[in-house]
């Protein structure tokens, strides 16, 4: 409480503690707690609401510096007027739940990632790519593209004329070429498709930071040839 003296917050809390309002935190030392979700959501709605801004930020900055949950911190952020610390967030809170193979959070993560940002960023490719890892796994191969190669061209655009690729712009592509060649769209000579991006990337880019993962995309493109019974082009 801004401005009050240490002792005079202890004897409002210990007046909250009689009136049976808040109780002290059995797991966190020093801290209380409202007793109800009624007590929490009314003393919430009192709070003004520039107040309520500084607090939900000053919250999601002490929370990711002390290893919350993304999520949590995401929603705080939110609220607190970060929009891009925010998004941040929900791409490594999408990231995590992939790593659990809860598609559907990490779907609505990405998402809400994405109405947080604008234009064509770095960030926006990383939550697209988030949302397209989702669509792959859930087998839709039609979304999983659309929104790999949006995340390519993000992260394309911000590559400017530098001839190194990153693991991310690696990740998109890899994808991209999967999920084409399970929808069966092998069309070469389209300027935009991931064959002819991963021609122009692949052999004219310095990639050898990520030799391993440039190697994985080759793979899948020819895995992808061999499917489609041109061992030639594989």
């Amino acid at each position: 409480v801004p401005g009050l003296p240490i002792h005079e917050i202890g004897a409002r809390l210990e007046e909250l503690t009689r009136a049976e309002l808040v109780e002290a935190d059995a797991k966190r030392k020093g801290l209380h707690r409202p007793r109800s979700v009624l007590v929490a959501d009314a003393a919430y709605a009192m709070i003004p609401e520039d107040d309520r801004r500084v607090a939900h930020r000053l919250a999601g900055l002490f929370l990711a510096d002390n290893g919350a949950e993304p999520s949590r911190v995401a929603g705080h952020l939110a609220r607190g007027g970060e929009p891009l610390l925010a998004a941040a967030a929900y791409r490594d809170a999408s990231g995590r739940a992939l790593e659990a193979h809860d598609l559907a959070v990490a779907r609505t993560h990405a998402e809400r990632g994405l109405a947080l940002v604008s234009g064509t960023t770095v960030l926006t490719g990383e939550l697209l790519l988030r949302r397209a890892e989702s669509a792959r796994w859930r087998g839709d191969y039609a979304a999983a593209r659309e929104d790999a190669m949006a995340a390519l061209f993000a992260f394309e655009a911000h590559r400017g004329t530098s001839s190194e690729l990153d693991a991310t712009t690696l990740e998109a592509l890899g994808l991209a070429i999967v999920a084409s060649s399970a929808l069966g769209r092998f069309e070469e000579d389209d300027a935009a498709s991931p064959w002819t991006l991963a021609e122009r990337l692949l052999f004219d880019a310095d990639a050898r930071e990520h030799a391993s993962l440039e190697v994985v995309v080759l793979c899948r493109g020819a895995a992808a040839w061999l499917g489609r019974g041109d061992r030639a082009r594989a």
